[in-house]
């Protein structure tokens, strides 16, 4: 070759072709492996909340078990159930865990945001006063009447939120333990359920968004005041699943909302957590 010739690259036959396709498709695939391995996009996200408030049932909902044909909607939960989100990438893990004061419970919360990995967000279910847990049958109905003196829906809802708050005391200070020993979860969010009851038009700002001055976003301010906003943050959400009217002694609020309504609260809240496992929840 004459000096500063220039070399002409050599033509690739198909089989070359082939072959570095074969080759590209086995790296890519090794690369998955070790993204897996390494958690990828994966997130693990920890479903929390009181007995009633149709942790369960949501569950379903997220990850289309309830969209089953002859799908039935559960009745009190035991143990800890797993599943994943039911999105485009099917990527995000969760994981129920069980509401009674029991050793499930407390070995779930053990092993799920006491553990050496926590999850990285929080789904916190409340539903605005309309447990259904002690609705169930007439011996807790009778119970919860006689000690709380519960003689309107009013009353019991005001019952019932109240407990919402010092579950939620609990949770925050799960959380305070976890994000000082491992900077996770990153994000919690309070999803308000059994919206098919609010009435038309309701304004709940005040007592689940951010910004408003209820005791339950008090407690989420002062978490993130506690554990800094550079490391957590929260957001709420509004959503209902099984529509199911509410009754309790001889009074009844209907269900509002039809199927299509709620599929499309669910589907928004679907988007609402595949963003914040891809932002980080912290911006």
């Amino acid at each position: 070759m004459d000096e500063g010739s220039v070399m002409e690259p050599t033509p690739l036959s198909p089989e070359d072709i082939k072959r570095g396709i074969e080759l590209g498709t086995r790296l890519y695939g090794y690369w998955k492996q070790i993204a897996a391995a390494w958690g990828g996009k994966k997130k693990r996200i920890m479903i929390t909340g009181m007995e009633g408030v149709g942790k369960t049932t949501l569950f379903d909902y997220m990850t289309g078990k309830a969209y089953a044909k002859g799908y039935r909607a559960p009745t009190t939960s035991l143990a800890a159930e797993t599943g994943h989100l039911k999105s485009p990438d099917g990527q995000h893990g969760l994981i129920v865990i069980p509401c009674q004061e029991s050793k499930p419970r407390v070995d779930a919360i053990a092993a799920t945001i006491k553990g050496k990995n926590p999850p990285d967000g929080v789904i916190h279910v409340v539903a605005n006063g309309f447990a259904t847990s002690t609705t169930r049958d007439q011996s807790t109905t009778t119970g919860v009447k006689d000690r709380a003196k519960l003689k309107s829906i009013e009353a019991y809802q005001r019952y019932q939120r109240e407990r919402e708050i010092r579950d939620l005391e609990q949770l925050c200070g799960w959380i305070r333990y976890a994000q000082r020993e491992h900077r996770k979860p990153c994000w919690l969010l309070l999803v308000v359920t059994k919206y098919d009851l609010f009435p038309t038009g309701a304004n709940i700002d005040r007592a689940y968004f951010p910004g408003g001055n209820s005791s339950i976003v008090q407690k989420l301010d002062e978490l993130t005041h506690q554990v800094g906003s550079d490391n957590f943050t929260w957001r709420t959400a509004q959503v209902c699943t099984h529509l199911e009217d509410f009754t309790w002694d001889d009074q009844t609020i209907k269900s509002g909302m039809t199927i299509v309504q709620r599929d499309t609260l669910i589907e928004e809240l679907v988007k609402r957590i595949v963003a914040l496992c891809d932002d980080g929840g912290v911006r």
